[in-house]
């Protein structure tokens, strides 16, 4: 019988860390490859909608500031935030039509 208050409390830390993960702990970051438009306003849109916020970096700024109303293919970090992401632009290239 000496095991069970070990066994109580290895149960209680788990279930602790499940609530924890359950509880929506945010996502990491994600390195990733899209293919998107150049919106006005530092954003771009994937084929399927998705609006992406540009963090505002140099690579990020050349980006929106040169290429508005082109199609990209974008490189970079994307961060899910509550009702949006963003994304870090680590290298870009203009896709000619």
């Amino acid at each position: 019988m000496s095991s069970l208050p070990g066994c109580r409390i290895v149960s209680i830390l788990m279930l602790t860390i499940f609530m924890f993960v359950a509880a929506g702990v945010p996502e990491a970051a994600m390195k990733k490859t899209i293919l998107a438009t150049v919106m006005d306003g530092y954003q771009l849109v994937d084929d399927e909608g998705q609006p992406y916020e540009v963090a505002d970096t140099d690579r990020g700024n050349d980006l929106v500031l040169n290429h508005i109303g082109r199609r990209v293919e974008v490189i970079g970090t994307v961060q899910d935030e509550v009702d949006y992401k963003v994304i870090i632009v680590e290298s870009f290239r203009v896709i000619e039509d």
